[in-house]
């Protein structure tokens, strides 16, 4: 399923989202992803829902306090993966994938959105930005050696 969550666009392939989850447990505390459970609006739980990510299973770790623009203090750091692909991806992005030696052929054929750093997904404008990025940039996983590696990485920060 296509989602446009400017700047990026992205074919989620859901089913199989939900599959990995099945599967494959990323959490390293599980006091920590029901803080984050906690934490969060039903709006993103739903969010989350509908990506096929089970929140219960994605890695939360814990940061040193990193307040906001608006003053909102921000404790938890989150990472998860969702399987599907890029479509479309912030320049500054191909400028970074472009100088990965075995990204760089495969970048050149995404389409590029000129967009200020950082780019970031506003969920129903409140305290849930979400960034989309290759996944070998948080995990270092067999298989995220190229780019279209069946998986994009969201992170967030709450």
């Amino acid at each position: 399923m296509i989602f446009d969550l400017y700047p990026w666009k992205v074919d989620f392939d859901i089913e199989s989202t939900k599959e990995f989850y099945k599967e494959n447990n990323l959490s390293i505390d599980a006091d920590l992803n029901e803080k984050f459970k906690r934490s969060i609006h039903l709006t993103h739980k739903q969010f989350f829902e509908n990506i096929g990510v089970d929140i219960l299973k994605v890695r939360v770790e814990e940061i040193e306090s990193c307040p906001d623009e608006n003053g909102n203090d921000h404790k938890l750091s989150v990472d998860f993966l969702v399987c599907g692909k890029f479509l479309t991806i912030a320049e500054f992005q191909k400028e970074i994938y472009g100088n990965i030696e075995e990204f760089k052929d495969d970048v050149e054929k995404v389409d590029v959105l000129d967009y200020d750093f950082p780019p970031f997904v506003n969920i129903d404008d409140m305290v849930c930005r979400v960034v989309f990025k290759h996944p070998s940039s948080k995990f270092d996983f067999k298989g995220f050696e190229k780019w279209d590696c069946g998986y994009i990485c969201g992170s967030v920060i709450i």
